[in-house]
């Protein structure tokens, strides 16, 4: 059965030029890095692409997608303390770089260094030695090489590769697919990208199946056998496996192509957040119901006479996360059964595993549990 192609990927926003800079107590404006990125490129960037390569402007792909917390729009006041300013990549063709690629470069490094009250990273020796040489994070780029920088691969791996898909974890995907593309006459760019986020779905299936068995095993299992022997550091690892696979579904759940994918641990609740509260999110209270175990799981861990503090915190605690869990598990099924996935309900979610993994096509062992 032919695999139906994938949608084109979303067109570009206009810009809209930044209003004068509101300076905040530091004597900064306010804006967010994407804002300040597309500000540079367009009053910076595209004039000198204009200028000195006229004949290749309608071809170079700009934005600012990758490592950094603006690339995911969680940039603040805090995080401006390394490798942010106003920046962008410069996406090439293979023949374009090898024509072009090395002079603009060193164009794009001759641009202002300061916009907008801020210093581009790299310019005076101000970025950190992770943002530069092979790990830079803006400046012109092969398209091929800038993908394999971030996942290792040049291109996304075909569909009828799952093991490679297996490899490639969701934080790696969500910093090759994050952020915003300001231009792209060619789409190379926008084409090369969008695969990266069209995960196989036999892939979100087989993942879907992995976190149901460790929502089981940690969540449902494990936590409460580890309050029920006082054993609070393995109850506080099990929290941590639990919390780490919900916040993994739910976005597998509302599917990679359309939300993207679960960033890594520092911006996994702010995106898990930011995803709960769009129109039509499914399982869009999984979230709140996560923070409450994480906030109660002090108490149940440590907090208790059984755990060695002398506390009565404890009891309460654990029977809340144990409830908490267990609708969270309950709204795992409904959710599961509408869409088509399993006729059972079983709320013990590995018994929910083999009705997943029967809508799997692919007999590739990598994708079916044991």
């Amino acid at each position: 059965m032919m695999r139906p192609a994938p949608p084109p990927p979303p067109p570009l926003a206009p810009y809209t030029p930044l209003p004068a800079p509101a300076p905040t107590r530091t004597g900064r404006s306010a804006v967010s890095g994407l804002k300040l990125a597309r500000a540079y490129w367009e009053e910076i960037g595209r004039p000198m692409l204009q200028a000195k390569y006229p004949e290749y402007a309608g071809r170079i792909a700009a934005g600012l997608v990758g490592h950094g917390s603006e690339c995911y729009g969680f940039d603040d006041a805090r995080s401006r303390d390394h490798d942010f300013g106003p920046r962008f990549c410069l996406w090439l063709t293979d023949e374009d770089y090898e024509a072009i690629g090395e002079r603009l470069q060193t164009d794009y490094e001759a641009l202002p260094a300061d916009f907008r009250g801020f210093v581009r990273p790299g310019a005076s020796g101000t970025a950190t030695p992770r943002a530069q040489g092979a790990f830079r994070r803006d400046g012109v780029f092969r398209i091929g090489d800038f993908f394999e920088s971030i996942t290792g691969y040049r291109t996304a791996p075909a569909p009828d590769a799952p093991h490679e898909w297996m490899m490639l974890d969701e934080a790696t995907l969500a910093a090759a697919t994050n952020g915003e593309v300001f231009s792209d006459p060619l789409g190379a760019f926008s084409k090369a990208r969008q695969a990266f986020k069209d995960m196989p779905d036999d892939v979100r299936l087989a993942l879907i199946s992995k976190r149901l068995g460790m929502i089981a095993q940690a969540g449902q299992y494990n936590l409460t056998r580890s309050l029920e022997r006082g054993d609070g550091d393995a109850a506080w690892m099990s929290v941590h496996e639990f919390v780490n696979a919900c916040s993994s579904l739910v976005f597998l759940v509302n599917k990679p192509l359309i939300v993207g994918y679960a960033p890594y641990y520092k911006w996994r609740f702010a995106a898990l957040r930011r995803l709960s509260g769009r129109m039509f999110a499914l399982l869009p209270d999984v979230c709140e119901r996560l923070e409450t175990v994480m906030r109660l799981s002090s108490a149940a861990c440590y907090g208790g006479a059984g755990f060695g503090e002398g506390g009565k915190g404890a009891a309460p605690a654990a029977e809340k996360i144990e409830e908490t869990v267990e609708s969270i598990a309950k709204d795992v099924v409904r959710e599961l059964r509408r869409e088509g996935l399993t006729t059972s309900d079983e709320t013990f979610l590995e018994w929910q595993r083999p009705y997943v993994e029967e809508h799997i096509v692919s007999d590739a062992p990598c994708l079916h549990s044991l």
